[in-house]
This record gives structure tokens, C-alpha cells and sequence, in this order.
């Protein structure tokens, strides 16, 4: 006798079952549904909101400074949630100058609570003091990715824009 061909499939504690001779069969097991209910809302609690991914990325970049952490929420004098508060800037140059601007100016960053990222005034601005500013992150950055090229890149061009130069002369000078 040949045996009967058969499948089955299984998610959230249902299982459906096919067999040949027997047809569908469905069970339950509330031991893997509650199991796998858990894990839903384990990820749920686990996962990051769009804002908190979209800061994370913009940390990953160099983009913001750290003002600090606080507890949003309290139960019987324990810290449930602890929040970090940043600042964050559209270019690492804006960050450097604000992280080295503001102590120049006597400006503070807020507390983590009720942090104070906005910008300069256009006076703040002016009287900022860039000489005694430490740009070294921001040039080592831009030299490492600055492309230059080499002295054979150099005088190919300049030989091609020189023949387009002495063809556009003789040009006119026909004419």
C-alpha cells in the first residue's frame, strides 16, 4: 500500500493538516499562540518609531550633540522610561561651530528636558570668534574626501581645452 500524500502548515497556534485520506484537520495549540502573541508584542515594545530611527541615523552621521538624559516616566519613585535629548544640525561644520560657538557666547544648550538648539543671531554670529575655533575634524573630513587629481589628469585637460581654445581662434579668424 502506497502512503497517502500530505501537508501541513502552521502559524499562530492554528494548524491546518491535508491528507489524502483523511481530508483537512484544524487544531489549536494556545500554548504556541500565546508564545507567539508575546513575541508580537515584545518586538511592538522593542521597535523604534520613525523619529527615533531618523535621529539615530542622523547621531550615525555626526550631525548632533548629546545635552543629556532625563526620566519621562515614574511609577512609585522608579525611573520606567529615560529619554536623551540632542541637538541636531544639517552639516557636522554646523554642529563644530555651535559646540564651539555657544561657550564663546555664553550660551547653553538647554537643559535635557528643554533643550536649546537654535542657531545665532546674525550678531551672535558676528561676534563669534573663529580663529580660536578647533576646525580640525571638519578639514581632516574634507581633505580625506576631497578628490585631486593627478598631474597627468591636469595636463590632459589643459591640452584638450587648449585645442578647443586654438580651434575656436583659428575659427574666428577665418571667417
Amino acid at each position: 500500500m502506497k502512503p497517502s500524500p500530505s501537508t501541513s502548515m502552521s502559524f499562530y497556534g492554528l494548524t491546518v493538516s491535508y491528507t489524502s485520506g483523511a481530508g483537512f484537520a484544524f487544531s489549536f495549540d494556545p500554548y504556541s499562540f500565546a508564545l507567539q502573541v508575546g513575541i508580537y508584542l515584545l518586538m511592538q515594545l522593542l521597535s523604534c518609531e520613525e523619529q527615533e530611527a531618523y535621529l539615530q541615523m542622523k547621531r550615525g552621521a555626526d550631525l548632533c550633540h548629546y545635552v543629556g538624559s532625563y526620566c519621562s516616566s515614574k511609577l512609585l519613585g522608579y525611573c520606567l522610561i529615560r529619554k536623551e535629548s540632542h541637538c541636531c544640525f544639517n552639516s557636522r561644520l554646523a554642529r563644530i561651530i555651535q559646540e564651539q560657538g555657544r561657550p564663546q557666547l555664553g550660551k547653553s544648550w538647554g537643559s535635557a528636558q528643554n533643550p536649546s538648539c537654535g542657531g545665532f543671531t546674525p550678531e551672535e554670529f558676528q561676534r563669534l570668534d573663529f580663529g580660536a575655533m578647533d576646525l580640525s575634524a571638519f578639514i581632516h573630513e574634507v581633505m580625506q574626501n576631497a578628490k585631486v587629481p593627478n598631474s597627468s589628469v591636469v595636463d590632459a585637460l589643459v591640452k584638450k581645452q587648449t585645442g578647443i581654445i586654438d580651434d575656436k581662434v583659428k575659427g574666428y579668424f577665418q571667417q
